[in-house]
């Protein structure tokens, strides 16, 4: 299990890159200053915050959340499947939103598709059955949403990789 340093490390890099999709729509450059200017917060503090080389006490956390629209204690509490520090999923999301991201709408279905494949490719497999029957109802649901819902394509994306650790 993890401890409350590292998990409110992993929200507020989550909080970070949430930031640079929603307000930046994806641009690098700036995002860290862009960000602490956000959070009313140095810029130099929030990269030791993001690097682990300070901690984020309790009154901080419960500023950053606050100033990040977050509810209180939010920072307390694990809100992702994935494990922030295996670059490898990490990297993995990233490609993954920023494919989506720029694709048009005829990718999109295709990017779709093919997960729905693999979930059901995955899903004739005994063992897998009852794991993946949700996860295929939430991704065809997803089908039906907006495109362009970037939260819903992450939700469904982490569901995903958590079926996947699991099985």
């Amino acid at each position: 299990m993890k401890d409350l340093t590292e998990i409110r490390r992993n929200n507020l890099l989550a909080m970070i890159n949430e930031y640079r999709d929603r307000v930046l729509k994806g641009v690098q450059h700036g995002a860290m200053t862009s960000f602490a200017r956000h959070l009313a917060m140095n810029p130099v503090q929030l990269s030791q915050l993001k690097n682990g080389t300070a901690p984020i006490g309790n009154p901080l956390a419960r500023q950053i959340e606050k100033k990040a629209g977050k509810p209180s204690l939010w920072m307390d509490d694990e809100h992702h499947l994935i494990n922030m520090d295996d670059s490898d999923q990490v990297n993995f999301l990233n490609v993954a939103m920023k494919l989506y991201r720029i694709s048009p709408s005829a990718a999109k279905d295709v990017i779709m598709q093919a997960m729905l494949d693999e979930i059901e490719r995955l899903n004739q497999e005994p063992a897998m059955n009852s794991t993946n029957a949700a996860l295929i109802d939430e991704l065809n649901d997803f089908k039906k949403l907006n495109k362009s819902n970037k939260a819903a394509v992450m939700a469904a994306i982490q569901s995903m990789l958590a079926t996947q650790e699991q099985g």
